[in-house]
């Protein structure tokens, strides 16, 4: 409506027009979100971010986000990156959606890989190695087909009892699950057992079914003059040959090294001499490995034979340990192959017939 001041020269007058409200251009992005697999994850509607153009005082307090996957706990690392889409978006002040020309901008779910959680038991070997073979996966997700298939890791301690992970070292997860796990950042242990002895040892026939650890030897002993051994063991017989060790409980294992080693499902055995024949050897060689020695010597055929070794002459031959045999002679001349590895220039051997 028109209205003019001057109203003998103009007259009122009224017309109507329409003013176009353009909506306002607002962009709304979808935040990038992370999680670890077999954990699941839920959008919610607070992950987003709005660039300018959203007029004062109003807000945006919500949007819908739908994820194309990772939500569920098995959703796999190989589908990742995952596509987040945000839409609808709600707010407060005032604010209207249709008063805006949003533009919806995608984000990403990642997926990362599971560090695992490894476990195993091994017996004691004097080493801080854990080879994969002892290893096994224990925080795998489900039936997931994970495991430790190639390598060797590294423990905190070498002795016997429960010893932390921590390195992995050379070991490689295998498996079809394998994508979905990681070494890195790994954890576990590793329980690592006394390991029983293992005694061998050779003296002349007495009449008794027993053996004095002063003529045994721990053969499987991996830290030498820190483990002694005292007491007497039994014997399964007291006749000349070999006779295993029936009965540990008199044995006593001791120094630095005892907890590292068990006489717990121990075993060995001891050679019994009749009479303590030595015959001279005709020759002895290292043999192609470089390790082994060959030694041979006249024999006669049907006798029974074992060859013992020593480091030192020093040592009456009835105390030196047991090194090949029993063998029993086919031949006038008898060779035997005693596992090395040997001194080449200290080693010395001596061929007796056992019975």
């Amino acid at each position: 409506m028109f209205t003019p001041d001057d109203t003998v020269d103009y007259s009122a007058s009224s017309n109507s027009l329409s003013v176009t409200v353009n909506p306002a251009a607002l962009s709304i992005s979808a935040t990038a979100q992370s999680k670890t697999y077999g954990t699941a994850w839920s959008p919610g509607t607070t992950a987003f971010s709005v660039g300018s153009g959203l007029v004062a005082p109003q807000t945006v307090t919500g949007v819908t986000l739908t994820p194309s996957g990772g939500t569920a706990v098995t959703d796999p690392v190989s589908g990742s990156p995952y596509t987040i889409t945000p839409s609808a978006a709600v707010g407060a002040g005032g604010f209207l959606a249709a008063n805006y020309a949003i533009s919806y901008l995608p984000g990403v779910l990642t997926v990362n890989p599971l560090p695992v959680e490894l476990a195993g038991a091994r017996a004691y070997d004097a080493t801080t190695n854990a080879a994969f073979s002892v290893l096994s996966v224990t925080n795998r997700v489900g039936v997931d087909d994970v495991s430790v298939a190639t390598g060797t890791g590294g423990l905190a301690g070498a002795q016997a009892g429960t010893n932390a992970l921590t390195s992995v070292g050379t070991l490689a997860l295998g498996g079809t699950s394998a994508v979905n796990y990681t070494l890195t950042g790994a954890g576990g242990a590793v329980v690592v057992a006394p390991l029983p002895v293992v005694l061998t040892g050779t003296r002349a026939y007495d009449g008794t079914a027993t053996a004095p650890a002063s003529i045994l030897t721990v053969s499987n002993n991996l830290d030498g003059a820190n483990l002694t051994l005292s007491g007497l063991a039994a014997l399964a017989g007291a006749s000349a040959g070999w006779q295993s060790l029936s009965d540990f409980t008199g044995l006593t294992l001791g120094g630095p090294a005892a907890a590292d080693y068990t006489l717990t499902n121990a075993s060995g055995s001891v050679l019994i001499t009749n009479s303590f024949h030595t015959f001279s050897i005709t020759s002895s060689h290292i043999d192609s490995s470089g390790t082994n020695w060959v030694v041979c010597w006249q024999s006669v055929p049907g006798a029974v034979y074992s060859v013992l070794t020593n480091a030192s002459l020093k040592i009456a031959p009835t105390s030196w340990a047991a090194a090949g045999g029993p063998v029993t002679a086919t031949g006038l001349t008898t060779c035997l192959t005693l596992p090395g590895p040997f001194l080449r220039k200290t080693n010395m051997f001596v061929v007796i017939k056992q019975y």
